[in-house]
């Protein structure tokens, strides 16, 4: 096992996304906030489960895929009152840190409480930035709410888990976490664009501070009414805010030194951002070996912002310039549900074989209104209506989708095997300045889904996955009806674009002796894609202005591979563990329609020495 000095966790070569202590949730999961903050000497011992999903517990049906999950086992000594660490530090340059962690475990209960302080970008979280869901369709929502560059932290969290009933079958856990950040950074870059018959020299400079507010609250409630029934409850609740400011100083000028344009943009944003995603389920097994399983998954955000923007942009071989000083209020509204069943029979002498019916319906909308006032020199306020940037516009995906599958389950050989009939509706509706939109388009598709896994108790493990995808565009891309603020990059939709074909296989072997401290994983893994999604980029030689437009494109692969593997040596505890990896891959992409292929060969290794 390998822990970074930013707290992420790989075991076995694999990364660890989910973290468990004593079985139970630890803060959702997160496995930096146990890295960073449980002290080593409170933990006995440290288990490494291949984790399978909610779903195929629940419904048996197994789709030989797995997460590589850490459980940590406290100490019995450790089950009594209370304990934890501190930290305080402080170095040159006004550096600081101060942390502490409280923790009570208790049989099935646990308590546990996280308090941090410091300007050195450290966040103790995995998940500082949670505003990002499902397939957000907003325009810049991120403006300003970076955490890179010198970042100051504030964060707190308290943890609750136990376990309810006359059988203690139901594991109920709650957390809460707050987490704030104060942000500045500063950037500057040269690019050089060589096209056909233009060559652009672009020079850029960014300040950018921001400072935000995330608060998180999780529940999640698993319980076994009985040995027939298990119902699953997952919500979670946030409520984020930020504010960002950006200066931005921009010139380009072409091959024959001649200024193109120079310009100068200040923003200043606000946004306010509450989000709602929960997920339910239920399952039955009954008497005559059917098993009928229902879920139910709900994403709700809104993000609203105010940003005042200013822009100076000159065009020197037009002679003319672009000023306006303006203030822009957006909404965007994203809402995301889908429901599901399965149905599914055991068949044969042996029963380990399983038929089963998996119909699935999902609707998503993206609800964007807005409107900008331009500044008014007589009241010294943001009053004149803009027409010309004012929207509402509504999209929407909607899919039914039916998949039949078979699962056999031979001594150590997991075969799963589905096909998936699938079609997709998007709609768009709306006006943009004068413009009026009544968009919608109808997509079907197959996809299938063949995997073989072998496993034995000894550790041994092999899988061979094929997949093939279907990826519909988003609805923005088909959208002709675009929200562009930067004068200098213009976005256009098309309505003719394609569903975007990828072929995935995979193949992954690992065998690993805890005894001997042993293990070795290779995996490989082969991606070709038909019909890809470029964007277009065109640059008009008088303004340089830059304008782009999402297209299909053929030619797109990637190949990887990783090697991993612990090697004992004669010194008691010291083990050194080599990693190889690479990967190739092919792009293929558009510059004022002329195709560009761009190949990419890579490829590295790594050491690490342990002593235990």
């Amino acid at each position: 096992m390998e822990i970074d000095k930013d707290g992420n966790i790989k075991a076995n070569g694999e990364a660890i996304t989910k973290l468990l202590v004593d079985g139970k949730l630890f803060y959702g999961g997160d496995p930096k906030i146990a890295s960073q903050n449980l002290p080593a000497d409170a933990i006995q011992a440290v288990e490494v489960i291949d984790e399978k999903s909610d779903k195929v517990l629940d419904t048996g049906i197994d789709d030989g895929k797995r997460t590589t999950v850490l459980n940590l086992v406290v100490k019995p000594d450790k089950k009594r009152g209370w304990f934890g660490n501190a930290a305080l530090a402080r170095g040159s340059s006004e550096r600081y840190l101060g942390s502490m962690s409280a923790n009570q475990f208790n049989k099935d209960k646990q308590v546990n409480v996280l308090l941090l302080s410091n300007n050195v970008n450290q966040s103790g979280f995995t998940y500082e930035d949670i505003s990002n869901f499902n397939e957000n369709e907003g325009d810049g929502l991120a403006q300003g709410s970076t955490s890179a560059g010198l970042v100051k932290t504030m964060s707190g969290a308290i943890n609750h888990a136990n376990s309810w009933g006359k059988k203690k079958q139901a594991d109920i856990t709650t957390s809460y976490v707050v987490y704030h950040n104060n942000s500045t950074q500063r950037s500057s870059s040269a690019i050089q664009s060589i096209q056909p018959d233009q060559v652009y020299f672009n020079q850029n400079g960014v300040d950018n501070s921001a400072r935000s507010l995330t608060q998180r609250f999780n529940f999640t409630l698993d319980d076994k009414i009985d040995e027939a029934t298990t119902l699953r409850f997952k919500p979670f609740v946030s409520l984020s805010t930020s504010r960002g400011k950006v200066l931005s100083n921009i010139s380009q000028v072409n091959a024959s030194r001649e200024d193109v344009n120079t310009g100068f943009s200040f923003s200043n944003r606000k946004t306010v951002t509450p989000q709602f995603n929960g997920s339910s389920s239920l399952s039955h097994t009954f008497t005559s070996g059917w098993v009928a399983y229902v879920s139910l998954d709900v994403n709700m955000s809104t993000n609203n912002a105010t940003t005042i923007n200013q822009t100076n942009n000159q065009y020197y071989l037009l002679n003319t310039s672009q000023v306006f000083d303006r203030r822009e209020e957006q909404a965007l509204d994203d809402n995301y549900i889908r429901f599901e069943s399965t149905l599914s029979k055991s068949i044969g002498k042996s029963k380990s074989t399983s038929i089963f019916y998996n119909p699935q319906v999902a609707r998503y909308t993206n609800g964007l209104s807005s409107e900008a006032m331009e500044y008014n020199p007589a009241t010294g306020l943001h009053e004149i209506g803009i027409d010309s940037l004012a929207s509402a516009t509504e999209r929407a995906s909607f899919y039914f989708m039916n998949i039949l599958g078979i699962n056999t389950r031979l001594r150590n050989w997991n075969l799963y095997a589905t096909a998936t009939f699938r079609k997709t509706t998007m709609t768009a509706k709306g006006h943009y300045n004068t413009f009026t939109q009544d968009f919608s388009k109808d997509f079907y598709n197959i996809a299938s889904t063949i995997s073989a896994t072998y496993s034995t108790p000894t550790g041994k493990r092999f899988a061979l996955n094929f997949e093939k995808y279907v990826k519909t565009p988003r609805v923005n891309q088909f959208d002709l009806n675009q929200y562009n603020t930067d004068p200098l990059n213009i976005r256009l939709g098309n309505p003719g674009l394609k569903q975007e074909m990828q072929y995935l296989t995979q193949v992954n072997y690992r065998t690993s002796n805890p005894q001997k401290r042993t293990y070795f994983l290779v995996s490989g893994s082969m991606t070709l894609s038909q019909n890809s999604i470029a964007t277009n980029t065109s640059f008009d030689p008088l303004t340089g202005i830059q304008v782009s437009k999402p297209v299909n494109i053929q030619g797109n692969h990637n190949f990887s591979t990783n090697m991993s593997f612990t090697i004992p040596v004669p010194v008691k505890g010291l083990t050194v563990s080599p990693t190889l990896s690479g990967f190739k891959t092919r792009t293929m992409g558009y510059l004022n329609s002329t195709i560009n292929k761009s190949d990419n060969w890579n490829g590295g290794g790594g050491l690490t020495i342990s002593y235990a």
